[in-house]
């Protein structure tokens, strides 16, 4: 039987940090670039092989270059490259955007389903207790429209770190496969 040791006051916090939602954002706008000694149109075609295996979803060439999907659940974004060659280089850079389907389905969702749920509520109530008069959307509104910021908040910052995750991965994927390094932007 093996046995852990707590952690003392001596002993590192080995858990990394959590990045502010700030920091996610900033991430999400400041891409790594890619820098190959392979043409664009090479690059391309790694990108497209890539893609037939699996490892590129959603790619679809674009007039500027190509594009690629994040998933980031529930709020997909799509990434988006551009190539540029220098003499000796081809540099892709690449920019992210928050597709809008699904955040406009959640809108939907709130707006259509808090008011039946009022008067759904009400019924139930008046039906099982007569002596029920207090008008239900007093109390019902704000319990549930109140915690809607920070429950999006949420739900917002988990789906961009998993986009900005899903697009690191991506990144460093097709830098190794297309014989380059990755470059920090500032």
């Amino acid at each position: 039987m093996t046995t852990t040791t707590p952690p003392t006051s001596d002993t590192p916090n080995t858990t990394p940090p959590v990045p502010s939602f700030a920091e996610i954002r900033a991430a999400l706008q400041t891409l790594p670039e890619i820098q190959t000694t392979l043409t664009p149109q090479e690059c391309l075609s790694v990108a497209d092989s890539m893609s037939k295996a699996g490892k590129l979803p959603g790619f679809e060439k674009t007039p500027s270059y190509f594009s690629t999907l994040l998933f980031g659940a529930p709020f997909d974004r799509v990434m988006t490259s551009t190539a540029t060659t220098r003499s000796d280089h081809t540099r892709i850079k690449f920019s992210t955007k928050l597709l809008l389907k699904m955040p406009l389905i959640f809108a939907a969702l709130i707006i259509f389903s808090i008011w039946p749920g009022v008067t759904l509520t009400h019924s139930l109530l008046r039906t099982y207790f007569p002596a029920y008069t207090i008008e239900t959307w007093w109390w019902y509104i704000p319990l549930t429209v109140l915690p809607l910021p920070w429950y999006l908040k949420k739900t917002i910052k988990q789906s961009e770190a998993s986009c900005l995750l899903s697009a690191i991965e991506n990144i460093n994927l097709l830098a190794e496969r297309a014989k380059g390094e990755v470059i920090e932007t500032k």
